[in-house]
């Protein structure tokens, strides 16, 4: 083909550019997560497109759009979610920037009969740690069975884990990890509440198809609630699919991107888009302030804290 030609027609070819990116965004869960001290997510770099697993049952009910609340349009699929955030090194600066949020986030290296003092509105979704050989083996019962009273007795709603994303955490075992929760739903259920419920939480990571952390099936314990971080935006409708095969009511403790301000609202949306089909009972953005590379501060985000302050009143 003459150079002359080829001048021609190249100008034809930017017409192909936008048939690729479907393209690309398919291909972006194929890519390795991005690693850092605390997380094992894939950062995300665009707004999320749904994956296979349950696009076809959502486009329909996803359409749908509430009235604006505060200048943002709400999808359909955020009603009757809660939204909220964990609250970063400066809890005080938090609740100045989202003090409607109905989840407040929190993280123990041990678990304590005194719940946070956090904003009424917000339910306490609290994580701790402990040693999985005194778990497994019986011996932290008793004193898990009396912060179980103290938390029952506190009027506040309580979602507790025990080693949250066990799964990607080096010499931790399944067997220990359902052998752990094993004991501690045994007391759960000798002090039963309404208020006070279990959240086993796992990598939304652990549900890709190539079994990155071990057989998904090894990681299931039967807690009141499943909860998945999920940053990779494939993770959500493999965690929606996961927990309605279960049966089970499920949440996202973490989500977060690092799309700049406007574009992590399209990430939110592109979310919430793809969980249409069978909705959390809550998700929780990662008010990161320890300057990792997949998410900053809420301080620094006016557009996505305004729109996750809209979400929460909308819910």
């Amino acid at each position: 083909m003459s150079s002359a030609l080829l001048r021609r027609l190249a100008p034809l070819s930017l017409f192909a550019v936008p048939l690729l990116i479907p393209v690309l965004i398919s291909a972006s869960d194929a890519a390795g997560p991005a690693r850092h001290h605390h997380k094992h997510h894939g950062h995300t770099h665009s707004a999320a497109t749904p994956s296979a697993t349950g696009a076809t049952t959502t486009t329909h009910k996803a359409t749908a759009r509430s009235r604006p609340k505060n200048g943002f349009l709400i999808p359909a699929a955020a009603r009757n979610v809660m939204f909220g955030t964990s609250l970063g090194r400066n809890a005080a600066q938090t609740f100045r920037l989202f003090p409607n949020a109905r989840i407040g986030r929190v993280y123990w290296q041990a678990p304590k009969a005194k719940l946070p003092a956090l904003p009424s509105s917000y339910a306490i979704w609290l994580s701790f740690k402990t040693s999985p050989s005194l778990v497994a083996s019986g011996r932290f019962n008793r004193q898990f069975g009396t912060l179980l009273q103290a938390w029952n007795g506190s009027g506040r709603t309580v979602y507790w884990t025990w080693q949250h994303e066990a799964d990607r955490h080096a010499g931790f075992h399944a067997a220990q990890f359902r052998a752990g929760w094993a004991q501690l739903l045994s007391v759960e259920r000798a002090h039963p509440s309404s208020r006070v419920k279990s959240m086993s939480i796992l990598t939304g990571f652990l549900l890709a198809p190539n079994h990155p952390h071990g057989n998904p099936a090894s990681w299931y314990v039967n807690a009141d609630v499943l909860g998945f971080d999920c940053y990779v935006p494939a993770s959500v409708p493999r965690a929606m699919a996961y927990a309605k095969s279960k049966h089970k009511p499920w949440a996202l403790p973490e989500f977060g991107a690092d799309n700049s301000d406007a574009g992590n609202v399209q990430y939110i949306r592109s979310t919430i888009l793809s969980w249409a089909a069978y909705p959390p009972m809550g998700a929780s953005w990662y008010n990161n302030t320890a300057a990792a590379g997949f998410s900053v501060p809420l301080a620094r985000l006016p557009k996505t804290t305004a729109f996750l302050r809209a979400l929460a009143a909308a819910g």
